[in-house]
């Protein structure tokens, strides 16, 4: 194995950690997208349920109107818990997405070396046959000329 070889075994071995790299971005991205998304959910259920119990105080006597505003302050904090959920969720996903196009161009720049070098071998064996070939000519114009 000659050292064009080598070098080119080491860049696949490379590429194929960059794009286990990139997956594991892409996943990692995905994995925070979904997690948001349920933070989301779990923020427009719970509006839903503020608007039901306010439905419900209104029916009630004075003593729904207590519970109510205990209820209320209860959400309070649950919303402002999932809102700042959201702002850290927002900002991994940022910082995330970040690496996932840093992997994908270190990625990207792996591949292009690799077909690079994948051409020079391919140009450095077809030269080497190209030779072979002609001296198996000449051996063989010689063998001819012998013969007549």
């Amino acid at each position: 194995m000659n050292d064009g070889t080598r070098q080119y075994r080491g860049l696949l071995k490379l590429l194929a950690l960059a794009r286990r790299e990139s997956e594991g971005c892409r996943r990692r991205v995905d994995e925070l997208e979904a997690l948001r998304a349920g933070a989301e959910d779990a923020l427009d259920r719970l509006e839903a349920a503020i608007r039901t119990e306010e439905a419900v105080a209104l029916g009630r006597t004075e003593i729904g109107f207590r519970d109510l505003a205990s209820y209320l302050a209860g959400a309070a904090a649950k919303r402002d818990a999932l809102v700042s959920t959201c702002r850290a969720l927002n900002s991994d996903i940022v910082a995330a997405r970040e690496a996932l196009t840093a992997a994908e161009i270190e990625r990207r720049k792996l591949d292009h070396l690799c077909d690079l070098q994948a051409t020079a071998l391919r140009k450095r064996r077809d030269k080497r046959e190209g030779a072979l070939l002609e001296e198996a000519g000449r051996r063989l114009a010689v063998v001819r000329r012998g013969r007549f």
